[in-house]
């Protein structure tokens, strides 16, 4: 939030929780009274990151973490999937995600290194009101995919974002 402050402009997070299964059995295991998902929230509400309109999106490949953030919580939520899902899928993940986030080869697929295929995962996503943010474009495939990112940034997609590890490349 300070630096969004900083710059007039927001800036948003989206958080992970990384294999919330085995941390939560740590804190089961050493008697804590709670979960990964509660300490995140508990860190994200100080920070001033509690409602719908926050900009901060809770992520996660663990559709049962996101399930139980959604009870203490109306943060978005965004379930990633590194494969196409079904119809079925998307229609219970619609009942507490924002949105999901697909790899980009769930999207486009890629024939003959050349030719790209549309898929149909935006639209059936888009009809069960789903928001799809495609996952991160890492910086060192920013140059590899120069000439890739015309035909990602022309499907469809709602939101991508890149994963920058270097503090001093802006």
């Amino acid at each position: 939030m300070a630096q969004s402050k900083n710059n007039s402009r927001t800036i948003g997070i989206y958080p992970e929780t990384k294999n919330p299964e085995f941390f939560n059995s740590i804190l089961a295991e050493r008697d804590h009274n709670t979960t990964m998902e509660d300490i995140l929230l508990e860190a994200l509400k100080k920070h001033g990151y509690s409602g719908p309109s926050s900009p901060c999106f809770v992520q996660s490949f663990f559709p049962s973490s996101l399930e139980y953030i959604a009870t203490k919580s109306s943060l978005p939520l965004v379930y990633l999937t590194s494969t196409s899902l079904p119809n079925s899928t998307l229609e219970k993940y619609a009942k507490f995600c924002y949105g999901v986030g697909p790899s980009k080869n769930a999207i486009v697929q890629v024939i003959d290194q050349r030719v790209f295929k549309k898929t149909d995962f935006l639209d059936r996503a888009h009809a069960y009101g789903l928001k799809v943010s495609c996952l991160r474009f890492w910086r060192v495939m920013i140059f590899a995919l120069a000439s890739k990112c015309c035909i990602y940034n022309t499907q469809g997609f709602d939101e991508a974002f890149k994963t920058n590890y270097s503090p001093s490349y802006r």
